[in-house]
């Protein structure tokens, strides 16, 4: 195993939930070169070195932490394992401060007045994401899911804009058109205005 891995905090974005000030934070870490790597392992508390919580988060390489409350300091840090069960010693710590925040509309009103789609929130999720967008002209829009076969598999929005630069979010609960809960895996979703569109990727884990 190798036996330190390099840390890279990712985007870190606050958001309200449950009319509660809680925020997210969205990790990013660097692969391990070892073949027989199985997994890593998300350390987290709110004093250096000593954490709470650890959070198995399987062989990915990025990985949302949500309602960690606005205004606290949470320390957090990340090791890999085998599939032995061996570990590798923990990266370096990364120290992370929540802004205060209130609510969505923050968050939109930062967004540029233009075509644009922004990451989803939380990634990767269940049982539901959200999904900010802005379209930069009035008329007929449309955001959508689809699977890794270019599938559409569900129309989160169809609609009029009806005015220039108009912003808004959608939410996905990881369902199809007929309500049926979609597997596990990697789904895109695109905005699409006229000639232009916008794709970005998305993580659903049951």
């Amino acid at each position: 195993m190798q036996r330190k891995l390099h840390f890279i905090i990712g985007f870190l974005v606050g958001f309200t939930v449950a009319a509660q000030p809680l925020a997210a934070a969205s990790l990013r870490w660097e692969a391990s070169a070892e073949s027989d790597l199985a997994g890593y392992i998300i350390y987290c508390g709110s004093t250096s070195g000593e954490y709470a919580d650890t959070i198995d988060v399987g062989d990915v390489l990025e990985y949302s932490l949500t309602a960690l409350a606005s205004g606290q300091s949470y320390y957090l840090a990340v090791s890999a394992y085998d599939h032995w069960g061996n570990e590798s010693e923990t990266s370096a710590e990364v120290n992370y401060n929540v802004e205060v925040t209130t609510d969505v509309e923050d968050h939109l009103e930062q967004m540029p007045r233009d075509f644009a789609l922004q990451q989803n929130y939380p990634n990767p999720f269940n049982p539901e994401t959200t999904i900010l967008y802005s379209v930069k002209e009035t008329g007929n829009f449309e955001l959508a899911v689809y699977n890794l076969r270019g599938q559409r598999i569900r129309v989160l929005l169809n609609e009029d804009a009806p005015y220039q630069g108009m912003k808004g979010q959608a939410v996905w609960d990881g369902r199809d058109e007929s309500g049926i809960e979609v597997a596990s895996g990697v789904y895109f979703y695109r905005l699409r205005q006229g000639n232009e569109t916008r794709t970005k990727q998305m993580t659903l884990l049951r």
